[in-house]
């Protein structure tokens, strides 16, 4: 089982563990107040490790502890001592507010696990208009503050709601990572760079519905689809070699049958109802293009999340030369 937060703030849903706060679904949650309700409003401090025989200071080594204001000692995060050296630069907590504050962007979790150790918040980007129903639609900053000598500072595009370890780790490995930055001198320098990036992520994610909402507004016409798997993949003719028993051989079967298998499984897909995108529409095209590379390359995630995944990165080449041609027969800008 994972772990479950010492402290957590989540809106409009009930975590299964039931730990800690639930606000009502109609609440906007900012940064700042999520900080304070998700129990991260905690500083952490470097202090001087030492030598247990000699009692004498340990040089260049030191313990990652949390600041306790109302005592005369800082407490130890963890489950074990974490050991830094002294090239070690905290990151605090706050820098999760000072990156995301000025998005103007609800919180829809956030919470610490491991004894303070790790602090998240999870904030919510709202859902694709085109892909309005499907748990994939909704794309979230995903910010992870770690207190550990192994652990960077990191910022995820997730779909998955974050409530404790397993939900975490489902959504760091399925997840997008788009920034690490590690505890070093570099740190401050690499969070402005993390604060311009989500700013241009967030709004790429608004032109790209924009774009999307224009591609399904043009219909595609069953001659412009037939142009543009002429164009994917054209009809290979075959060759004739020498004569064998009497017959003519054709000397490139291989490329005959890969290039009808192709050109089957474009049509299939085209004609298929996928139950998410509105058929014949010049969106639909380009994805099911898309939707047929994916499948060719083996990838294994849930579909929806694929097509928004592999549009927004634009990093397949014949979904690519699709996405150009369709623009042109759909005057598409």
């Amino acid at each position: 089982m994972g772990a479950i937060p010492e402290m957590m703030v989540s809106v409009g849903e009930t975590p299964w563990h039931r730990q800690g706060l639930v606000l009502p679904d109609d609440t906007v949650l900012t940064p700042a107040s999520a900080y304070t309700l998700g129990g991260l409003d905690y500083k952490i401090v470097k202090s001087t490790m030492i030598d247990s025989q000699t009692y004498d200071p340990i040089p260049g080594r030191f313990l990652l502890k949390r600041e306790v204001t109302d005592s005369l000692h800082d407490t130890m995060i963890g489950t074990k001592p974490q050991i830094v050296s002294d090239r070690y630069e905290i990151i605090q907590n706050r820098e999760i507010v000072d990156l995301v504050d000025e998005l103007g962007l609800p919180v829809t979790t956030a919470g610490t696990m491991f004894n303070s150790s790790m602090a998240w918040m999870l904030l919510d980007l709202g859902e694709s208009v085109a892909f309005a129903g499907t748990e994939e639609a909704t794309n979230r900053f995903l910010l992870v503050a770690t207190h550990h000598g192994t652990g960077n500072f990191v910022v995820y595009v997730v779909t998955v709601r974050v409530v404790c370890q397993n939900t975490y780790d489902f959504a760091t490995k399925t997840g997008d990572m788009r920034w690490s930055i590690r505890h070093s001198s570099s740190a401050q320098d690499r969070l402005v760079e993390a604060r311009q990036g989500l700013e241009r992520a967030y709004r790429a994610m608004d032109d790209m519905d924009r774009d999307i909402i224009q591609l399904l507004d043009r219909p595609f016409r069953e001659s412009q689809w037939d142009l543009l798997v002429d164009t994917i993949q054209p009809f290979v003719p075959p060759r004739e070699g020498e004569k064998r028993n009497g017959e003519w051989g054709v000397i490139n079967t291989k490329a005959v049958n890969a290039a009808a298998e192709t050109r089957s499984q474009l049509n299939t897909i085209w004609n298929n109802e996928n139950g998410t995108i509105p058929q014949h529409t010049a969106f639909h095209a380009i994805q099911a293009v898309n939707e047929y590379e994916q499948h060719y390359h083996g990838h294994g995630k849930n579909r929806d999340q694929r097509m928004m995944t592999k549009f927004i990165k634009a990093d397949m080449p014949m979904t690519r030369t699709a996405e150009r041609l369709v623009r042109d027969l759909a005057g598409v800008s």
